[in-house]
């Protein structure tokens, strides 16, 4: 199943590129076409860990895209979540999972109240990133990622996937 991204800062970027390097299916969803070339002629995500800055073509695509989504990763501002999810809901597939990786609160009860079809899960991180320019991200400081979902008491069948990226 592949991971699709929406925002391609310093948190979505980190998790795009580990996805990506561990072997995953993982697109990016880009903005606007704009963003889109950008982004083709930066070669794809660039990473810096320890120091050394690795490239990685992260797949990239727009969210009028055609092929459905069955996993979302929403890593942008709580407060532009609703309407970044509203550009791709016509792609979510009945089941479809929701992740939501952002500081603030409220927003994640506002999204899985607006999309019940889908499974919501929150994530809390302690992972540090930043943006370095354009599509590079440095990672500046290991941390850890907490996933939840009030709706469910077992864990989703992809943890394993998602521990070994």
């Amino acid at each position: 199943m592949t991971w699709h991204i929406l925002g391609a800062g310093s948190l979505g970027g980190l998790w795009a590129t580990r996805l990506f390097r561990a072997g995953v299916p993982v697109r990016i969803i880009l903005r606007n076409p704009e963003r889109l070339a950008d982004y083709r002629a930066a070669g794809g995500l660039g990473l810096t860990e320890n120091g050394v800055t690795r490239v990685y073509p992260v797949p990239a695509e727009l969210p009028d895209a055609t092929a459905p989504i069955e996993r979302l990763l929403v890593a942008c501002k709580a407060y532009d979540a609703q309407a970044a999810i509203a550009e791709v809901a016509p792609r979510l597939i009945r089941g479809s999972e929701i992740l939501l990786l952002q500081n603030g609160l409220g927003s994640q009860q506002a999204i899985a109240a607006r999309w019940p079809g889908s499974r919501c899960v929150f994530i809390s991180s302690t992972e540090g990133a930043y943006r370095e320019a354009g599509f590079r991200i440095v990672h500046a400081g290991q941390g850890q990622n907490w996933l939840g979902d009030p709706g469910y008491r077992c864990p989703p069948p992809w943890l394993a996937e998602l521990d070994a990226a």
